[in-house]
């Protein structure tokens, strides 16, 4: 056992090892290297588009991309890229939803059938529209690095949509009530809205 005087020795050593430490580690700090730069990025505070008019509605999808570059070129590609990329994710996952919910409210037999065959469907449909550039609304903006930052709104007419839908589905023989689709489609847009 330990008796008093080793005790307070070892605390009066522990302690002197932590000082130590602690100086060390604060000069260090001071005379080290020079930190790193950290890249940080500009908050936009104004960012374009952010009103109702530029937001999917029962009527249209709308999608917003944008790209930076110092080419106004090469910003635009991008800005176009990104916006039509949200669109095939916007389109994909509300169309998938209602497709679930109109197989299960008409009592499709073959379900799982009629959904991938649905998938499929869309997919070639959204190849066909997105190689269009359906540039709602455009915004170009000079940063102050003299790059440009190109902002576009893409737009998809609803019944276009569904009209392609509609006529690949029947093209290969499956059911397909357009009217029936296009109301849970847009149940599934205004409830996207509502949780906006």
């Amino acid at each position: 056992m330990l008796n008093q005087p080793a005790i307070k020795q070892f605390i009066f050593i522990g302690f002197s090892v932590i000082l130590l430490l602690s100086a060390w580690t604060c000069k260090a700090k001071k005379q080290g290297a020079k930190p790193v730069k950290k890249k940080t990025f500009a908050l936009v505070k104004n960012t374009p588009f952010n009103s109702k008019e530029y937001k999917t509605d029962t009527a249209n999808f709308r999608t917003r991309g944008a790209g930076n570059n110092a080419l106004l070129e090469d910003a635009k590609k991008l800005g176009l890229k990104n916006a039509r990329s949200v669109m095939d994710t916007l389109q994909q996952t509300i169309l998938k939803i209602a497709v679930v919910k109109y197989v299960n409210q008409t009592g499709i037999k073959d379900e799982q059938n009629f959904i991938n065959t649905f998938d499929l469907t869309l997919k070639e449909v959204n190849d066909e529209l997105l190689k269009n550039e359906n540039v709602f609304a455009e915004k170009i903006v000079k940063e102050s690095n003299n790059s440009y930052t190109y902002w576009a709104v893409m737009e998809l007419s609803k019944h276009i949509v569904l009209d392609s839908i509609d006529k690949k589905q029947n093209g290969i023989g499956l059911a397909f009530d357009k009217v029936k689709f296009g109301k849970i489609l847009n149940e599934e847009i205004l409830e996207l809205e509502l949780k906006k």
